[in-house]
């Protein structure tokens, strides 16, 4: 595959990566149940099975690569994912339009980073990964994202127009 430095580069690079989408899933999985019966939580449900399938394939490479999990990682990108549902969301306690804004601009920045991944993986050329359609692999994170463009565009709208006039809902998370 190349130097000693190359490997653990990549290696811990892989790793970065497999913590962070360990928490989008998570994240993902709350904002679905915190929207529950709404277009926005049948519309998670399928991205949450994509990055589920990335997760598999990711572990694949990293098994093809010999690059070993780290847990300790991962727990604390988990960790961090529990930590930031404390933050102030304009509400003492529940979910606000706010909490429903920040967790889909959360998502979508975890998107754009598997896209990332995607795409340096490409670049890299490694022979050990020619049989993983790197370009495919990062479209499909790049319709995960238009597809949530339009739910952040409508909590957006909720959070700071709506809620101002008391008028916005949790059950009208729709585009």
């Amino acid at each position: 595959m190349g130097s000693g430095d190359e490997v653990q580069r990549i290696g811990i690079y892989i790793n970065d990566h497999r913590a962070a989408g360990a928490a989008s899933i998570a994240l993902a999985k709350r904002c679905r149940d915190n929207n529950a019966g709404t277009t926005l939580a049948q519309e998670l449900d399928r991205i949450i099975g994509e990055i589920e399938e990335d997760a598999e394939t990711l572990a694949r490479i990293s098994s093809t690569l010999g690059v070993r999990p780290n847990s300790v990682k991962t727990a604390l990108a988990r960790l961090g994912e529990v930590a930031a549902r404390l933050k102030l969301n304009g509400q003492i306690l529940g979910y606000s339009p706010l909490s429903r804004l920040i967790e889909l601009e959360a998502l979508i920045t975890g998107i754009d980073a598997r896209r990332s991944l995607l795409t340096s993986l490409l670049v890299a050329e490694l022979p050990e990964l020619e049989s993983y359609d790197f370009a495919e692999l990062a479209s499909r994170a790049v319709a995960q994202r238009e597809r949530l463009i339009p739910f952040h565009r409508n909590a957006a709208i909720l959070a700071f127009t709506a809620a101002t006039s008391g008028m916005a809902t949790r059950s009208n998370p729709s585009p």
